[in-house]
C-alpha cells in the first residue's frame, strides 16, 4: 500500500485546522520528557514528519539545534517560508529543514532525540513500513539517545469522533 502525501491544499489548510492545538504546551511536554529521561543533554533534535514546523520552531527558540524532515514538498514550502522570517543566534540557531521519506531517510548524522509527533509512526500502515520508520530513528540516534513519539488510542478515536470545523 502506498502512503498518501499531504499535497496543496492540506497543506494550505494545515495550520487553520490545528490553529488552536497548543504547540507551546506540547514542547513543554517535551521538554519534561528529556529532563525525565533522555541519557544525557539534549541539544539536538530531529523530527521526523515535521508537516509546517509547528514543534520545530519553538523547540528552535528554546536553543535546541532541530532538524525537520517531511516528505510533502508544500508542507515543507510552507515551515520554509515561515524560516524566512527567523533570525537565527548561537543562542538560538535556525532549523534547518529535509525533504524524505521518514521509511529510508539517512542524512548521515544523529541527534540527542528524535521526535515523531502527532500520530506520525501511525501513517506507517504496514508491519514493514514501521520497521523501517524505526530503522531511521535508530540510524539517527545517538547512543543514549531518546526516541519520543505519540500514537492514537484507538477506541478513543472511534468513540470521540471528530467535529465539524468552520
Amino acid at each position: 500500500m502506498t502512503a498518501t502525501v499531504f499535497g496543496d491544499l492540506y497543506a494550505r489548510l494545515y495550520d487553520a485546522f490545528y490553529q488552536e492545538k497548543n504547540y507551546e504546551a506540547e514542547c513543554d511536554l517535551i521538554e519534561e520528557v528529556f529532563r525525565r529521561y533522555a541519557g544525557g543533554p539534549v541539544n539536538s533534535i530531529l523530527d521526523l514528519g515535521c508537516g509546517t514546523g509547528n514543534h520545530v520552531f519553538p523547540l528552535a527558540r528554546r536553543g535546541y539545534q532541530v532538524a525537520g524532515v517531511d516528505r510533502s514538498p508544500e508542507m515543507l514550502a510552507l515551515a520554509r517560508a515561515k524560516l524566512a522570517s527567523c533570525s537565527g543566534s548561537p543562542e538560538q540557531p535556525l532549523p534547518i529543514f529535509h525533504p524524505g521519506d521518514l521509511r529510508d531517510l539517512d542524512l548521515g548524522e544523529q541527534f540527542d532525540a528524535v521526535l515523531m509527533m502527532f500520530a506520525v509512526l501511525s501513517y506507517q500502515v504496514t508491519n514493514e513500513d514501521v520497521l523501517a520508520a524505526l530503522g531511521t530513528v535508530r540510524r539517527h540516534l545517538k547512543p543514549g539517545g531518546l526516541f519520543m513519539a505519540d500514537v492514537w488510542y484507538g477506541p478513543a478515536v472511534l468513540a470521540q469522533r471528530p467535529g465539524d470545523r468552520i
